[in-house]
């Protein structure tokens, strides 16, 4: 795989660096990723994502050096406002990874679906609503993860790691 290295697609023109990441996104088979550069949002968040890096004083690791000057909910807040293309579950996954969160769960359609196959009653549209997300967040975090004694991010990881063996264990036994 092909890696983008932050100062050489600095030096490009937005155009080529726009037809360069959406190539990298297509051959990897990124979804939703458009055909023409042009017309591709995620392409162009991405690119809008880089010059908002570039304007940064100390660039990447200055944003990130201040991003971790705040409380973890704040974070992860940010990062999802600050960055185009990346919403609740995005801010979340990215938080995780970068280590900077410990109690975030990105609620994607998966994990969702096995929280709904375990008979939780979940409100419509948790993944487009802010509070209603940080809700069902917080209800994890303390009647899941604190019993279980893992923080958010490690249960995310188990849930998504296991998801088919999940699925299949609460729908039962094959008849």
């Amino acid at each position: 795989m092909k890696l983008l290295h932050y100062r050489a697609i600095r030096k490009l023109s937005t155009a080529k660096q726009l037809r360069l990441v959406n190539r990298l996104f297509r051959k990897h088979g990124v979804r939703y990723t458009s055909e023409d550069p042009k017309a591709c949002r995620k392409s162009a968040a991405v690119i809008a994502n880089l010059r908002l890096l570039g304007a940064t004083r100390g660039g990447p690791k200055g944003y990130l050096a201040r991003l971790c000057e705040l409380p973890e909910d704040q974070r992860v807040a940010k990062l999802g406002k600050d960055f185009g293309y990346i919403r609740l579950k995005g801010s979340r996954d990215l938080s995780a990874t970068l280590g900077l969160a410990k109690d975030a769960i990105a609620l994607d359609t998966r994990l969702l679906q096995l929280l709904r196959a375990a008979g939780v009653k979940l409100p419509p549209r948790v993944q487009g609503n802010p509070e209603v997300y940080r809700a069902v967040q917080n209800a994890i975090l303390s009647q899941i993860c604190k019993r279980a004694g893992v923080t958010g991010v490690q249960c995310d990881r188990i849930l998504f790691n296991n998801y088919e063996d999940i699925k299949q264990r609460l729908r039962g036994p094959k008849r």
